[in-house]
């Protein structure tokens, strides 16, 4: 079933009652989209991959930037102004050379959104904006897949996600309590064009998140259904608060079945 070298890697893994061999099995033989591979892509797909998971499709139209190397630790120097994709890509190969990665250069749209899914088991947003996460979450719902989105703004940083059943909530539903748990946290409503960020801890929590939430939909991990909602944090006061989506009316991408 594995490789001498895959079981001394996944060795610990396997031996937690709820991975054992057929878990690790299962993270070997699935397919993950991952959306950006930036501060929060850098660390889900680090986590990812050396969680043994076989096949990682990453898509980012980006390129290396020497100032946000320490915001994205899966790029070097060498790398810098190199396509952040094929970065990526090189990066995750040199440590695990047994998964297959494949790497587009292009930004994700509804157009081609489709044909990206095409064998996905599951998809991480990582580039963490109102657009991405609406296209992720379209994209979600046409093939009923679980989708995970992660957003940060300053200290403050936040995981969502459905899995993908028609009667849950869409990720486009998570909006208005997403809006509210940022204000009981006692901050002013989300800039999504703020460039300042409590770096690298909060995206790269942020991405450990993503990559966590999406291992325990891979290995069947709390339920058949899985988890519906999010969390966001504000590491500046250790603040964790639960974000509990209700499935909205009129929602354009889930008030109807695909």
């Amino acid at each position: 079933m594995f490789s001498t070298d895959q079981m001394e890697r996944y060795s610990r893994q396997i031996l937690l009652r709820e991975v054992g061999g057929v878990g690790q099995k299962r993270l070997l033989d699935a397919c993950v989209l991952v959306l950006g591979a930036g501060a929060m892509g850098s660390l889900a797909l680090l986590y990812l991959a050396g969680a043994g998971v076989g096949s990682i499709r990453l898509v980012d139209d980006g390129v290396v930037d020497g100032a946000r190397l320490a915001l994205e630790p899966l790029h070097d120097a060498a790398h810098i102004g190199h396509a952040k994709a094929l970065s990526a890509r090189d990066g995750l190969l040199a440590r695990y050379p047994d998964i297959s990665i494949e790497a587009v250069v292009e930004q994700a749209t509804p157009e081609q959104i489709g044909s990206l899914m095409d064998g996905v088991d599951l998809l991480l947003d990582c580039v963490g904006t109102p657009l991405s996460r609406r296209l992720a979450a379209a994209a979600g719902w046409g093939c009923n897949a679980a989708v995970w989105s992660g957003g940060v703004s300053g200290d403050v940083g936040w995981v969502v996600g459905t899995n993908g059943a028609a009667a849950a909530p869409c990720l486009n539903c998570h909006e208005s309590a997403l809006g509210a748990a940022f204000k009981e946290a006692g901050q002013a409503e989300i800039d999504w064009a703020a460039r300042a960020v409590l770096s690298p801890m909060v995206p790269g929590q942020v991405g450990s998140m993503l990559a966590m939430e999406a291992l325990r939909r891979l290995l069947g991990l709390g339920g058949e259904t899985g988890q519906v909602g999010g969390v966001l944090f504000r590491a500046g006061a250790v603040d964790f608060r639960p974000i509990e989506a209700r499935k909205r009316p009129g929602c354009p991408i889930c008030s109807e079945a695909p």
